[in-house]
């Protein structure tokens, strides 16, 4: 069977840690795949906030999630505390590849636990227009000073 390989960019442009629900459980008692995919979503609108671009609301500019591959590499709990970093991979002027580091931070070990890796290509849209648009100048040069 052919395997998702993704390889983090660094550096890490931005990161948060989230706190695990009772309701981000599936039923077997762990983190839920649909419930990562959601939290990715609540850290790439915060990713996008915290560089002056709001990531929905039908405003213009937006941001659409072209395509997104996760690797499952570990559970996390109810309780858990994870942490999301991101790294900027490939980019053009319309879409930019962002990747999610997750882990599971572990007070007793010196390094936190993998739970999984996932690779997102978004596009800047333009829901006025009904098109993809390039993103704003001030997103790109803000990435760029990062050290992506």
């Amino acid at each position: 069977m052919a395997r998702v390989e993704l390889i983090f960019p660094e550096p890490i442009v931005y990161a948060e840690s989230i706190d695990l629900r009772v309701t981000d459980m599936s039923r077997a008692g762990h983190l839920g795949f649909d419930k990562l995919v959601s939290l990715l979503q609540h850290v790439l609108a915060r990713f996008f906030d915290h560089y002056g671009l709001p990531a929905g609301g039908g405003n213009s500019p937006s941001i659409i999630v072209k395509d997104l591959a996760v690797v499952y590499q570990g559970e996390a709990h109810t309780g858990d505390r994870l942490s999301f970093a991101v790294g900027v991979g490939e980019r053009g002027e319309r879409w930019i590849e962002l990747y999610f580091r997750v882990t599971r931070e572990d007070e007793s070990s010196a390094s936190d636990r993998p739970v999984s890796l996932a690779k997102m290509a978004v596009l800047c849209f333009d829901y006025a227009a009904g098109c993809t648009m390039p993103f704003p100048a001030a997103v790109m040069r803000a990435l760029i000073h990062d050290g992506t």
